[in-house]
């Protein structure tokens, strides 16, 4: 028998019984669709943490904290947050930039209103690395000598403190342009009230200008001011001698906290990991909250793609009981077939 003939007598049969071969399609179908349709719902919901985790931060970002001053490793190594282990910690490899960071909780005063938030000190260049998207203006650099780089929640605060009961908090766009080289920042807290330079101290009032304004309410950099490292320095110096004390040898020369920036995302649980096991600090990103839902992602994955397997397998056990009653139906065929001269092959081929 040709192939043509085979294929002939199989369409004859199959149309023959139309409700038996439709009921196997469709079996075939849904049981494919459901396997289908399972694993993408699983796929999606990573799709959407990773969305909904990266609209909180950067996942390309680490943060590397100093709890307890120095840190000792499991090889016995003292490390201390500081400028020089800095220096080593940039040769780790998927490292493209890190900063210390260091920050003072201070008031912003722009005509009769002001705001309060913590001025964070940053290097430049990890700023132009963190890529952020700006809604005016522009980050700083290293020939600005007072910058600030408002978070738009930052700007949105901004309020006349004599009129504090009419405070609007539903507001969504600034009522001041903090795009000002006339901001005041100070410790004094009562600033713009009638209390103003009343309580035990009295503070310096310190210029400094606007240059740029974070695009978005609700990601982590919203919610600060950034600022060079020696500018916030020089922040601290003028508020520590307002309140007749002075920063302490450790202050000046150590950090709290670092941020770490990878290029590569594969590569920040590796990086995250050598300076746990290296230098004995803690370390935390939004990658280690993704991996965790990923995680949760693939389980249910796993569930929904066996529901969808047990479908396809009750679909292919149907079929493979009309094969057989099929076979049993049509003895009589086969052996008719045979004598005719359709080889066995032929016969296989058919069914």
């Amino acid at each position: 028998m040709s192939n043509r003939d085979i294929l002939e007598l199989c369409m004859g049969n199959l149309l023959r019984r139309k409700t038996r071969t439709v009921l196997a399609v469709v079996g075939v179908i849904v049981g494919v669709c459901a396997i289908v349709v399972m694993v993408s719902i699983g796929f999606g919901l990573s799709e959407n943490f990773a969305a909904e985790i990266e609209g909180y931060g950067n996942l390309h970002m680490i943060n590397v904290y100093n709890y307890g001053g120095s840190q000792r490793t499991s090889s016995g190594k003292t490390y201390t947050l500081n400028d020089s282990t800095l220096a080593k910690m940039e040769k780790i490899d998927g490292i493209t930039a890190l900063t210390p960071l260091v920050d003072q909780y201070v008031t912003f005063g722009l005509g009769h209103e002001k705001s309060t938030a913590s001025l964070i000190g940053i290097r430049p260049e990890f700023m132009e690395a963190m890529n952020l998207k700006l809604d005016r203006g522009r980050i700083f650099n290293e020939n600005d000598r007072t910058p600030l780089v408002f978070g738009y929640n930052v700007a949105l605060w901004f309020y006349n403190p004599r009129q504090a009961d009419n405070r609007d908090w539903s507001k969504s766009e600034p009522t001041v342009d903090v795009l000002s080289r006339s901001i005041i920042i100070t410790g004094d807290w009562n600033w713009g009230t009638n209390n103003q330079g009343s309580g035990d101290y009295s503070y310096e009032e310190i210029e400094a200008e606007g240059v740029g304004l974070i695009a978005g309410t609700d990601n982590d950099y919203s919610y600060n001011v950034y600022t060079s490292i020696d500018f916030v320095r020089k922040v601290q110096e003028s508020i520590a001698k307002s309140e007749k004390r002075q920063l302490s040898p450790s202050e000046q020369t150590t950090y709290d906290r670092v941020w770490v920036y990878v290029d590569d995302i594969s590569k920040v649980a590796a990086v995250s990991k050598t300076i746990k096991e290296d230098y004995g600090f803690q370390t935390f990103s939004l990658q280690d909250i993704l991996e965790e839902m990923n995680s949760i992602a693939r389980m249910i994955e796993l569930v929904l793609g066996g529901i969808g397997a047990v479908s396809l397998l009750v679909a292919a056990i149907g079929i493979a009981n009309t094969m057989v009653m099929s076979v049993y139906e049509r003895t009589r065929e086969i052996g008719v077939m045979k004598v005719i001269g359709a080889s066995l092959g032929d016969i296989r081929k058919m069914f």
